[in-house]
């Protein structure tokens, strides 16, 4: 998630051998997760500017979410 999410200027990495780790081993509970679904949020506020809502609607159909385009025709006309 760092990796995608910070990019690219991700700067921190810990490191598997770092001894501060296995200080802190017995604070750490572990668990594995399984994500089955990603979804972003956009604000298209009425107080934004064309611009940034404009913005907005080409990212939102350039990320792969063509099946978008169509409610975006209606809601941006």
């Amino acid at each position: 998630m760092t990796e995608f999410l910070e990019a690219p200027d991700h700067t921190y990495v810990l490191e598997p051998d770092n001894p501060k780790l296995d200080r802190n081993l017995n604070y750490i509970d572990m668990f594995e997760i399984t994500i089955t679904e990603w979804e972003g949020k956009f604000k298209l506020s009425q107080d934004k500017k064309p611009s940034d809502t404009a913005a907005a609607r080409t990212e939102l159909v350039r990320s792969n979410q063509e099946r978008i385009k169509h409610f975006l025709d209606k809601v941006f006309k």
